[in-house]
């Protein structure tokens, strides 16, 4: 299975967040390459591991663009987004050795670690969108 590198469609979410019809192109595209993640066979889990690597750090750079621009935002906003940026560290701190467990389990493990990985990620994502939300409104 030839696919387009995740980071590259990580990447796009900068230039959809501020468009709803981008955005939900950038949900079901994304959802549609985490599936494809998932679909890895463990013979793929080298490109799969990698892709994953990629995206904990597109994550990473999502929640530090989100934390400059709350500054801007009205107080109420901005206590509920710094609440949920707590939040969301909190999930992606719990990510990374669930990455390097996975780089380190045989074939048996590959597809729970994974999903988990991948379940994870996905949530994290969702909370960005939500306090992208908070920062519209």
């Amino acid at each position: 299975m030839k696919c387009p590198p995740l980071l590259a469609l990580l990447l796009s979410l900068a230039a959809c967040s501020d468009d709803v019809q981008g955005a939900e192109t950038y949900r079901s595209k994304l959802e549609q390459r985490w599936q494809e993640v998932k679909d890895y066979a463990v013979e793929q889990r080298d490109v799969a591991e990698q892709e994953l690597s990629d995206a904990l750090d597109r994550l990473d750079r999502d929640i530090r663009d989100l934390e400059q621009r709350t500054d801007a935002a009205g107080e109420s906003a901005k206590a509920k987004i710094k609440a949920e940026l707590a939040e969301l560290r909190a999930k992606r701190k719990e990510l990374e050795p669930k990455l390097e467990q996975l780089k380190q389990d045989g074939a048996a493990a590959w597809d729970a670690a994974r999903d988990d990985l991948v379940d994870g990620m996905q949530s994290i994502e969702t909370g960005i969108e939500e306090a992208w939300g908070e920062l519209t409104e």
